[in-house]
Order: C-alpha cells, then sequence, then structure tokens
C-alpha cells in the first residue's frame, strides 16, 4: 500500500530518532544552558521527540500491517495465506535486523580493542542516550536474544543496537495480531498453526509478567489497526477532518514531552489523520518521499552504531572530549554527521532492505517446494 503521507511520515520518524540520539551523543542536556534563544528552543524541541517519533512507527505498521490481517476477514484464511504472511513480515524485519546487528557487533569490537580509551566509549553517563560503556554488553547472550528478537522479552538491549528494542515490540505485535486472527476465525487446524498460537501466547505471559510496557506500547499499534479499518470503510473523506487531525497531532507532541504522558495522546490523533481517505490524494514531493522512505528502517537499524563510530573516530584525532553547546559551528557539525550517516545507510539498504522483496520470493518459492514434497 503506498501513500505518500505515509512515506513522508516514515522518514521524518527515522531521521528525528536519528536527531534525538545524536543531540544527546553532541550537545550538552538543555537544562544546562544558563540563557536560551528560539533557535535552540526550536532545536532541542525537535530532537526530543525521538520516543513519540518510535510511536508514530507503531501507529503506522498497525495501520499497514494490521491492514494485511483485517484483509484475512474477507478472503478464505487458509495455512498458506497465514504463512505467507509470516513470511512477509520476517522478510521485512531479518533482512535489516541481522545485518545491522552484525554491523553493530564488528563496530563494538573494533571500538573496544583500538579505541577503548576514547571518552564517549568509557565515561559513565556520557548523556542520557548513551548512559553505559559499551563493554557492559558484551554477553553473548544480550547479541542472541536480539536475533532471536527476545530482547527486552529475556534480555535488555545492546546500548550500540538501542533502537533495535521497538523491532522486538512490532515482531510480537504481528505474531499476536495473527494468532488473535486465527483464533477469531477458528481456523487454527494444523499443527503449525498450533505451534504459531503457542509462541504467541509465550511471548504474551513473559511480556504480562516481566515487561508490561510491550503491552502498553501496543496499544499505539491496535490504534493504528483501527485507523486502517476506517480508512478502508471510508467512514472519514472531509479535508476539514484531516487538517483538525494534522493541527491537533502538534499541540500533543508539545503535552506528551511536557507532562509525560501516555503514548496515546499521540498515537491517537496521528491515526485519526490516517483514517482520512483525503490524506491518501497528497502528492507533495513524492518521488522525494518515496526515496527517503526506502532506506528509514536503514537508517533506524544502523544509526547508532555508525554515529558512535563517527564520533568515536572524531575524539581519536582530538575533536569533541565533552559534549558542547549549540552554536553554529558546532551545528555544522551535528548536519554533516547527520549527512555521512544517511548516505551510510544509503548504502547499508542497497545491500539489505532494497532485497527484501527477493527475500520473500525465495522464501515463498521454498515454502511452496516444502509443502508439496511433504503432501500425501
Amino acid at each position: 500500500m503506498q501513500i505518500n503521507v505515509l512515506n513522508h511520515m516514515r522518514w521524518i520518524a527515522a531521521v528525528i530518532v536519528a536527531t534525538h540520539h545524536f543531540r544527546s551523543y553532541i550537545f550538552i542536556d538543555y537544562r544546562a544552558y544558563e540563557s536560551t534563544n528560539i533557535f535552540i528552543k526550536v532545536f532541542y524541541f525537535i530532537t526530543a521527540i525521538g520516543p513519540q517519533a518510535v510511536v508514530a512507527f507503531f501507529v503506522i505498521s498497525g495501520f499497514l500491517v494490521g491492514g494485511k490481517l483485517l484483509e484475512f476477514r474477507t478472503v478464505e484464511l487458509t495455512e498458506q495465506r497465514s504463512w505467507n504472511f509470516l513470511i512477509d513480515r520476517f522478510s521485512r524485519i531479518s533482512i535489516v535486523l541481522w545485518p545491522a546487528i552484525v554491523l553493530a557487533a564488528v563496530i563494538q569490537a573494533f571500538v573496544l580493542l583500538f579505541l577503548a580509551d576514547m571518552p564517549i566509549v568509557n565515561v559513565e553517563n556520557w548523556s542520557a542516550s548513551w548512559s553505559t560503556p559499551p563493554a557492559r554488553d558484551a554477553s553473548i547472550l544480550i547479541w542472541i536474544s536480539q536475533f532471536l528478537l527476545l530482547n527486552e522479552f529475556v534480555t535488555k538491549t545492546a546500548i550500540i543496537n538501542s533502537p533495535l528494542w521497538s523491532l522486538a515490540y512490532e515482531w510480537y505485535y504481528y505474531m499476536a495480531g495473527l494468532a488473535v486472527t486465527l483464533l477469531a476465525l477458528r481456523v487454527v487446524k494444523s499443527t503449525r498453526m498450533i505451534w504459531l498460537v503457542a509462541y504467541a501466547s509465550v511471548l504474551t505471559a513473559i511480556a504480562l509478567l516481566g515487561n508490561l510496557t510491550i503491552i502498553i506500547s501496543g496499544t499505539s499499534w491496535v490504534v493504528g489497526l483501527i485507523a486502517r479499518h476506517v480508512y478502508n470503510r471510508k467512514y472519514l473523506t472531509c479535508t476539514s477532518g484531516a487538517f483538525i487531525a494534522a493541527a491537533t497531532y502538534p499541540f500533543a507532541l508539545v503535552c506528551q514531552s511536557t507532562f509525560h504522558l501516555p503514548d496515546l495522546v499521540t498515537a491517537v490523533p496521528l491515526a485519526a489523520l490516517l483514517a482520512n481517505t483525503c490524506v491518501s490524494r497528497v502528492r507533495t514531493a513524492e518521488r522525494f518521499g518515496h526515496a527517503m522512505a526506502n532506506f528509514s528502517y536503514s537508517l533506524y537499524a544502523v544509526h547508532v552504531p555508525i554515529g558512535i563510530l563517527l564520533i568515536v573516530l572524531f575524539q581519536y584525532y582530538g575533536g569533541l572530549q565533552q559534549r558542547v553547546a549549540l552554536t553554529p559551528l558546532n551545528f555544522l557539525f551535528f548536519l554533516a554527521h547527520l549527512g555521512t550517516v544517511l548516505i551510510a545507510a544509503r548504502v547499508f539498504a542497497y545491500f539489505t532492505e532494497d532485497q527484501t522483496e527477493n527475500l520473500r520470493q525465495f522464501l515463498r518459492r521454498a515454502w511452496r517446494k516444502r509443502t508439496a514434497s511433504v503432501a500425501p
């Protein structure tokens, strides 16, 4: 499903998450300024809403992926269709996730072996987004759990892979959503489907007992799914409604970031915007939005390890021995740092994210061959 506004939302959210981390790595905290101007205030506000950008990802995922689950109500949900859904979701996540984990592991090993005396590597509480030295994430269990998308369920997420916590959440929402759909449509008949439901049930139990935030954050995903249902039914078609939702969203961002309100404060107006069918008619900067969205996932997955590597190298040559205040020159450094990471993420995406459809087709062929070979 290609909606231009969704493309812009995806890449903007990814860039905001990256700037949220990079500002924390490079610049001092806002409260450290004795006085501020409008530029500093706007910059710190924009770069402070990284968590809200992740909420936006959950809403968008519920809208897109949840929408695929909604389609199962109108067609016969066979085992083949359910496994095609799994293959699609597995391909989308794994083709970027696993190379991103390997890249992060290589960068961490290089830094710890050759540049371990750099300030950002060994200073405790360098910033809110880089609060512990990466050497504390040497446990093999942490890295295995990330590969299996069990981080945040059974272990923490390595700090050099800090954005990957949300991917474990996402995978759980896919599995739980599919399991609920199978049960609701009463098509849990084969052994494979029973195992799938059991897998989702175990993840749910672990989340309920050990990390309730996973369940709570899922409300944003469900809100996105509801928005897709409203969109499909064409309940909201007026331009004025879309403008109201669009105008409400920035206000909700300010309220949530200021008063630490629940994620639904921003999730609901964003979902209301997506639910309005008139949004799909927006064609502003369509090619640019599509091009940027095509590597937004890669940017999200690798911006931390690449960004940290660049800062470590800069410190090796004498720069940024401590976090600095926001000045025009330092802002140019920030932009250069962000631009370099964007380029690196685009190259990374060429070998990973761009190949998603090829992996899907390969896995589908392999699955068809396997099922054909065991058929009576």
